[in-house]
């Protein structure tokens, strides 16, 4: 039987350090803060309570892998979940407020698997509502396989027995079992039944028995979102996340004991629902007819995004029945139904310049990457105007001296392209930098020469 290695994940986030180079988007209302050593969004609160539910783990990302390495990737230095949350990610821009949101920009790129994720985020202005995109690259010259799970951790004084997790999701099985999962290892939510003993995953007032196994749901795909919640009544707190299911048709939860109570519990949502190495997923392909993995082409760019809430509950608060978008509302139904008890959410602030079919839409300024990267020679920069103004693109060198100016002129709105030559460079990390106006933003550059 194959058992999920538990002490490893932990062992893990133990070494996953929280850096000092903090960014911190508020409005007021609602918080989050992201580490740019890693990634990782360490706090995501609100205002009037002094209760952050992420883990000290944090909410990092799994990319290009969910689970462990393979012996041959480990001699590459690809660590367990890969090396989103080891490397240092690089701010682009903010954070910076704007009209109706609060705005930030970073990215990493993994050297080895040759990705590259460029994040997004936006906080509305008057809700606690944040919306993060985030765009997969493949620097490489061959198509690549990945996997990029959301691997959200809710932790105590939040999370205590208490607290209560609600989804939905279609069929599920543990990674504890065997497999694929014969019938009769499947489970329905909320009950999991795990080494032989059931649990409802809902609660943790019962048991603890499936404590030490990850239990992965798909959703359905007829549906457009998925969602899941966790809510601590006695501490008046809800936080939750909801986004489309053909972004992520996985969901994996987990539990952490210490002391027989509850430490840390994962609610990850993702494009895989297989916890193996690389060789493995790639061998079983599908579970319930549903990929495991997904597959990019050379120098393509993929885009996914979800939406993190956070609200205030009455002591009483018995769960979450429904999490739905309606316009720009996300709404947010209690068991039972009571229609008086409904939160609405509001997130028009950040649907104004932001069609959420189209995350990268014509009204905003991009600065896209270079391509190719890593190149040899040449590359080419491309970037969009929402409008005319004065731009300046610069190249920089690792230690920040001046390599060239590449544009220093007035331009049209639309899209530009710009060829730098590297002739003479040696090898070696480079920054494209843009200013236009109040803008700015910058690309990490990669040159080998042949």
């Amino acid at each position: 039987m194959n058992r999920f290695n538990f002490s490893m994940l932990v062992a893990f986030c133990t070494v996953t350090s929280l850096s000092s180079q903090t960014v911190t988007l508020d409005n007021g209302t609602a918080r989050m803060d992201i580490s740019l050593d890693g990634g990782l969004i360490t706090e995501m609160s609100l205002n009037s309570l002094d209760l952050n539910p992420i883990h000290q783990y944090g909410h990092f990302l799994c990319f290009d892998r969910w689970g462990p390495s393979s012996p041959e990737d480990q001699a590459l230095g690809i660590p367990f979940h890969g090396n989103a949350s080891k490397v240092d990610w690089t701010l682009h821009e903010g954070p910076v407020t704007k009209e109706t949101y609060i705005f930030a920009e970073m990215s990493c790129l993994l050297p080895v698997v040759k990705l590259g994720l460029d994040r997004k985020i936006y906080l509305d202005r008057n809700s606690s509502v944040f919306r993060v995109v985030e765009e997969i690259t493949n620097h490489d010259d061959s198509t690549r396989f990945f996997n990029l799970v959301q691997h959200a951790t809710i932790g105590s004084p939040f999370l205590d027995e208490t607290t209560v997790v609600d989804t939905r999701v279609d069929s599920g099985y543990s990674q504890a079992a065997d497999l694929p999962p014969a019938p009769a290892d499947v489970i329905t939510w909320p009950e999991a039944v795990v080494d032989g003993d059931t649990t409802d995953l809902r609660y943790l007032t019962v048991d603890h028995t499936w404590w030490q196994a990850v239990v992965t749901f798909s959703l359905d795909s007829n549906q457009e979102y998925g969602w899941v919640t966790a809510v601590n009544p006695s501490l008046h707190l809800l936080v939750g996340y909801t986004w489309t299911v053909a972004d992520y048709p996985w969901l994996n939860l987990w539990l952490n004991l210490q002391n027989d109570k509850p430490f840390a519990r994962g609610l990850e949502f993702g494009t895989t629902g297989l916890h193996r190495t690389w060789p493995e997923v790639l061998a079983m392909d599908t579970i319930f007819g549903k990929k495991l993995y997904e597959e990019i082409g050379v120098h393509d760019t993929i885009v996914k995004s979800y939406y993190a809430f956070l609200s205030e509950i009455p002591p009483d608060y018995k769960g979450v029945q429904s999490v739905s978008m309606a316009g720009d509302k996300i709404r947010v139904e209690e068991y039972g139904l009571d229609q008086s008890r409904t939160i609405t959410l509001d997130i028009n602030g950040i649907l104004t310049d932001i069609d959420p079919r189209d995350p990268l839409p014509s009204r905003q300024f991009v600065l896209s990457q270079n391509h190719p990267n890593p190149f040899q020679t040449e590359t080419v920069i491309s970037y969009r105007l929402p409008r005319e103004g004065h731009v300046h693109l610069e190249i920089f060198s690792a230690l920040g001296q001046s390599i060239r100016i590449l544009v220093d002129e007035h331009q049209e709105p639309g899209e530009h392209r710009v060829a730098f030559n590297a002739s003479g460079l040696p090898d070696g990390l480079y920054f494209c930098r843009i200013t236009s106006g109040m803008i700015h933003q910058q690309r990490k550059m990669i040159l080998l020469n042949p």
